[in-house]
Order: C-alpha cells, then structure tokens, then sequence
C-alpha cells in the first residue's frame, strides 16, 4: 500500500471503498459527506481534495457502499471483548487509542447502523468502548497519522471474513436448572412433518428470480423434492385422501412451468402416504383410515390461564435485582470445568475446521484424557467424567487403532464410550424421526457428562447448511440436550479453502445462535509448499507472531529424542459467550508417536502457567499482570 494519503484513498476507492478527506486534528470530514454514502468519488475529486488540502487524513465510508463493516475498539477491554464475541479479523488497522477490525458487509439488503450494528430487533454488544461502524458511518484509515494496517501473514483485503450479526446472549444455564434425563423429548423435531418450514412461502420465495415467476422443471432446481416436501407437510391438515392429491396439483401449477410427469407425482404421492403410516400409525383407526385432525387453536383462552394462576399461587413474577448479586455469584462459582478453560457441564461447544486439520484427533484426544482424569498439557481435569462420542465417519480399523493407541497411551477406561454406523444394526439420521428416537435411547441409557457429535454434517444427512430454518431445528436439538445437564460438543467443517487458509463455519451464521463457545482447528506446516496446498498455517509466519519462537522447535525440545514429531496445529477462540481470564486467545497442541507408537501430546502454556513460571522466575505480581494483560486479583489467585 502506498504511503501517501493521496494514493492511498486512490488505491482505497480502486478497491470499490467510498472514500472522503478527514482532518488531521478534529477527525471531521472536510466535504458534505452525506452523497459519498451512496455513490463513489472519482479519482478526480480525491485528487483535488488532497490537493486542497495535503495535510488531510483518509477516511472510509463504512457499510454497503463500500462493502465494509469495521468493529472499533478504543481500549484493552473492548480489544478483549471484541475478541471473546468473534470479532478478531486477520484484516486490521491499530489506532492510536485500540484497534479497527475490518469485516466484509454482508450484503443482504439489511442497514446495519453504528448504533445497532445489526438489523432492528437486535442490539450492539454493551462494553464501554467497543463501537460499530456500519452503513452511514466512517472510519480513519492508513496511513493517517498514528494509523496502520496490521495484516496476518499472506492475508490480503479479498481475504477479510464476512461480518455476522451479533445475537445478544442469553445468561448460561445454572447447574441447578439442569431438567435431567427426563427432560430430553426429541419426537417432534424430525424435518420430516416439521410444520415450521412452510415449504410453500420458501418455493414462492424461490420462483421470483424467474422472469415467469415459475421454476423450470429443468436445470436442476429440485423441483421433484419441492414437491416430496410440500406433500410432507401438507398431511398435517389434508390428511391422506384425494384432498391431498388436489394440493399437491396446485402446488405444482402455482410454482412450476410445468408439472412433474404423473407417473412421478404417483410416486411421492405414494411414498407421503406410506410415510405417513408408517411413522404416525396413532393417526389411523384400527382399519386403517386416517383419522381427520383438526385444526390448531391459535386463539388464547384467558379464562383458562386465569384459573391456572390462581392454582399456582407459587408461580409469581420474581425479578432479579441488586438483592441476588451475591447468591448469583456464589451460584456461577459452582460452574466446574469438565476440561478447564473451555469445556462446562451444560454447555454447547462448536470445533470447526478444514478437512484433515484435526478437528475429531484434537476432540478425541482431549475427550479421552477427560475420561481417564489426566491433564493434556494447558487443559486441565479435576476429576474423570463419562463421555459419549457419536462418530458418524470413521471405520472399524481407524477407530480399533485409535482407542489402542489410546490405552496403551494414557491407561484403560470405560468412561470413553463410541456409537459408530457399523455396530448397529439401527441407524441414527437425526434428520428423521426413527434416527432421533434411537439418538436419544442411546444418550439416556448412557447418561454422559459429554456428548460429541462428529460431525454436525454427517449426523444431519441432507443438511441444507446455507439456510437458517435447517440451523433452526439443530439448535433446538442441541439446546434440549444441554438444558438436560449435557456437554454438547459438535464438530463441523470450515468454508472452501481459499489460498490464504481463510474460511469461516460452512453454513448460515444461524448455527452461531446457541454456541456458547467456538474453537477453529487449523495444522501448521513446516513446508510453506504444502500450507498452501492444504490451506494451514505457515510456521514462519507463527514465529512471527510469537516474537520470533518457532513451534515446532519448541515441541521437540519437549517430547523425549526417540519421539516423532507428527502433527502440530492452532487452536483459536471464536465466539466465546462466556469469557475467562483462563482463555488464551490462541493456543498450540503438537502430538507426537514414540518408538512403541504411543501418543505423547504437549501444549503451549495457559495464561496460569505462564503466570506461575513468571512467578518463579522472580517477576513481580504487577510485572506479570502488566504482561499476560490480567487483573492483579487473578494473578494473585493462580500464583499463591
């Protein structure tokens, strides 16, 4: 990037950002602004500005015009909570006072404004400090004084994350509202009958892009699951007779040039009925006629909830104030870690990444030293817990050779316990509604302190990841789970590799609404060749990031000699709606095999371990906080 400001508003606006001249000292535009918010200056005018005035800082118009959203953080505890809640970009300015993280806007038609960030209805995270600059804002940009970009490495602006809406959390759950076995009813979440999708609207959404305003039958629009998927859902109020039959032909007539041959309309026709017996036989009599169902009652009767209050004298509105700080503290003090710092009773735990970086040997590895009470390096056990890991991808031998290894690593335990496809005969889809029955007969005759999904993708076969509805369902899933006491952890996979190694969670940002906390996997390589070519890290660039330490050479000096060093990867926090001075940002795990094939992992140190060797070092306790950016109170407690 150039280092005047004239060209670099030029190379800014080559870039598609509406750019403006800014006063060096009182950060105010220098022109009515008002128009380079929905239209572009020409280079003409920005070279007449900064000839005007040559001494003017560069500024950004944020939001759609420019195609920006940038999270402002103007102290160390915003810097801290933009971090915690996901905003972290590898695309970022420091300021004088903080730092500028640069996100792509979504694009969507939706006006995300500096107050709310988000569309209306949702709010802007409360942290002094932490501001948003969206649509009808602007920013300062390099290289304005006391301004400059700070890139990760190989990282360019085509490569900035899509900004994702904040979605202000709900308090954690207390161990005491745990609801227990008897809590889990997973019977009406199937997709199958799921009368929240209303397949109707979504194919009259669709068909708006078609200048007919109806989808052809060809070019592959799905046009024949349409159809399997309305005649789904329209059971629930036609029944199985002809009037069924009557809906599905005005669907089809409503929405598609033409309709599906009849041989094939035939066909699902008959598979919903079978379906329908099949799954609901309650709603046929004994000879097998359908029994009509009425209608929903959308009306509320208020006489009846009434009386109903009047029964329960006990149930009355108790608000929580200033009154319940010290009982509300007390009560998350009983927040145990199962695996200190990130893994809770009662908690749902996203771990996300690239095919082949490690996703399952980090959670697997982790799970099992959970199960037999051993520490894995900066990841702490209190105590051993029981852990129930649904493996939808691996075979006999993969599996059979990890838990050998496994034993013969870190001792024998029960308390590691697999469903694999192979070792029954039922199979568990929890897109249907045998699947989700048979899920949930599983969780409840184990009873786990954690329950792993591996992965999300696999378990919910034909997911439709880019849609919110399908995230919808999940979340439902997983929330039923973690209120009956569960440690829910589900593994996903990242975006298409770009060559850049970037890549958000595939999908809508829907699945985001309910993770309490998300861990991104990505391997390091030595090789810069081979980084490339599986989208990893670098170590190069590691070092330089970790003022010059290399990891890799800092893990073999702490494996034994005979010990070959095979995978190291990254582990860092995205969204994390509970942050604790415990968490580091990011972490390293490398794993190694000895001479007799046995795992050893090491870590890199938790901010208490650094704090304890500090300590022993003879660094003072205000030195340290200073340092690890702690509060003197925390460093006291880790090192005394």
């Amino acid at each position: 990037m150039s280092t005047t400001n004239m060209d670099a508003a030029l190379e800014y606006a080559e870039l598609g950002w509406s750019v403006i001249p800014l006063s060096a000292t009182q950060k105010h535009p220098l022109v009515k602004w008002k128009k380079y918010q929905t239209e572009h200056a020409t280079d003409d005018q920005i070279v007449e500005w900064f000839e005007k005035w040559p001494d003017a800082d560069v500024g950004i118009v944020t939001g759609a015009i420019s195609g920006l959203c940038v999270v402002d953080a103007d102290n160390e505890a915003s810097r801290l909570r933009a971090i915690a809640e996901g905003y972290d970009s590898p695309i970022k300015v420091e300021t004088k006072r903080g730092w500028h993280y640069y996100f792509k806007h979504p694009m969507d038609g939706v006006i995300r404004g500096p107050r709310s960030g988000v569309q209306a209805g949702k709010h802007w995270i409360d942290e002094n400090g932490l501001d948003f600059r969206g649509d009808g804002s602007y920013v300062k940009a390099p290289p304005s004084t006391n301004y400059s970009w700070v890139i990760d490495g190989y990282m360019d602006f085509d490569d900035m994350p899509k900004f994702v809406d904040y979605i202000k959390p709900q308090p954690p759950i207390d161990s005491s509202e745990f609801q227990g076995l008897d809590s889990i009813d997973l019977s009406s979440l199937a997709m199958e009958g799921d009368t929240r999708r209303d397949i109707w609207k979504e194919t009259e959404e669709y068909a708006k892009q078609f200048g007919s305003g109806k989808i052809p039958m060809t070019g592959g629009h799905g046009c024949h699951d349409r159809v399997f998927s309305y005649l789904s859902h329209a059971v629930l109020t036609h029944g199985v007779g002809d009037e069924l039959e009557v809906a599905g032909r005005d669907f089809m007539e409503r929405f598609y040039e033409e309709p599906l041959p009849e041989h094939k309309f035939k066909v699902n026709l008959d598979n919903v009925r079978e379906k329908e017996m099949r799954n609901h036989p309650e709603r046929f009599d004994i000879e097998g006629n359908y029994i009509p169902r009425d209608q929903p009652d959308m009306g509320l009767d208020f006489q009846a909830e009434e009386e109903e209050a009047e029964e329960e004298e006990d149930d009355v509105v108790k608000p929580i104030t200033v009154a319940n700080a010290d009982q509300l503290i007390e009560e998350a003090a009983n927040f145990t870690y199962l695996i200190e710092p990130w893994l809770r009773k009662g908690s749902i735990t996203q771990i996300f990444g690239y095919s082949g970086h490690g996703k399952s040997m980090f959670t697997q590895h982790a799970l099992y030293h959970l199960a037999v009470g051993r520490n894995m390096g900066a990841y702490e056990v209190e105590k051993p817990a029981t852990v129930l890991y649904f493996d939808w991808e691996n075979g006999r031998a993969t599996i059979g050779n990890m838990l050998n290894r496994f034993r013969n690593s870190f001792g024998s335990t029960e308390n590691f316990k697999m469903w694999t496809p192979f070792i029954s005969q039922k199979e568990i889809s929890l897109n249907d509604q045998k699947g989700l029955m048979e899920f949930q007969r599983w969780v409840m005759a184990i009873n786990p302190d954690v329950l792993v999904i591996d992965t999300v993708r696999s378990a919910f076969s034909g997911l439709e990841e880019s849609k919110a509805e399908a995230w919808a369902r999940i979340n439902t899933i997983l929330l039923k789970l973690r209120n009956a006491g569960f440690a829910v952890i589900w593994l996903h996979h990242s975006n298409k590799p770009s060559e850049s190694g970037l890549g958000r969670e595939a999908g809508s940002t829907n699945q985001l609404t309910v993770v309490e906390t998300q861990m991104r996997i990505t391997q390091v390589y030595e090789d810069e060749g081979t980084a490339r070519q599986n989208a990893g890290l670098i170590a190069r660039d590691v070092a330089e990031r970790e003022g010059g330490n290399c990891v890799f050479k800092r893990f073999r000096q702490q494996i034994p000699r005979n010990a070959n060093l095979t995978v190291v990867m990254e582990i860092r926090y995205g969204k994390v709606r509970e942050w604790s001075d415990l968490m580091e940002r990011v972490m390293y795990v490398a794993f190694a095999r000895d001479e007799h094939d046995n795992s050893i992992v090491v870590t890199s140190r938790s901010p208490k371990q650094k704090a304890i060797w500090y300590h022993e070092n003879n660094r003072t306790i205000d030195n340290i906080a200073d340092a690890l950016h702690r509060p003197l109170r925390t460093i006291k407690e880790w090192v005394e």
